[in-house]
């Protein structure tokens, strides 16, 4: 019973699709495959369609959120924390969606709401008022991309100017 409680749906739906539909089956048919590969739970956490029980809509991945005026280091902070979740491939494409016949292609789409979530929760909510309605966490990201890393070689030019007065 402890074994069926510590599978991951995944696992019970790659099961259920081998023909063991029998949950006490399943079960024990889990324990024993852990038992012949010890890497599976590895394995599990380098899928980027794996969700731990811990992930939630609520989070915010990074600090402060992102403004008209700090692309730079949000741009930075929020790939690495995407990263460290094994999820920066939904905010730039790297993750295709699977066909619709894919079994995957519910897991993918929760990951992309997770991620577009994350996202969303991390910049101002004027800028996220403004990208709210995309749906793809890629699609988020290169709207953002675009319309905040973009330097102004004029505003670079005036600021050097001041410092150089400066010192």
């Amino acid at each position: 019973m402890a074994s069926e409680r510590n599978r991951t749906y995944a696992a019970a739906v790659m099961m259920e699709e081998a023909g063991n539909n029998n949950p006490m089956e399943n079960a024990a048919g889990s324990s024993n495959q852990m038992a012949t590969n010890p890497n599976q739970g590895v394995e599990e956490f380098d899928d980027p369609l794996y969700l731990h029980m811990t992930e939630n809509l609520n989070l915010s991945l990074v600090s402060p959120p992102l403004t008209e005026l700090n692309y730079a280091s949000w741009g930075r902070s929020m790939r690495i924390a995407l990263e460290v979740k094994n999820k920066f491939g939904f905010a730039t494409d790297a993750i295709p969606i699977p066909d619709e016949a894919d079994p995957r292609i519910a897991s993918w789409r929760r990951c992309n709401c997770i991620v577009s979530s994350w996202i969303l929760r991390s910049i101002s909510p004027g800028i996220a008022d403004s990208v709210m309605y995309f749906d793809k966490a890629s699609d988020i990201w290169k709207a953002l991309e675009k319309r905040y890393s973009q330097s102004d070689p004029h505003k670079i030019a005036e600021i050097q100017n001041e410092v150089f007065k400066v010192v």
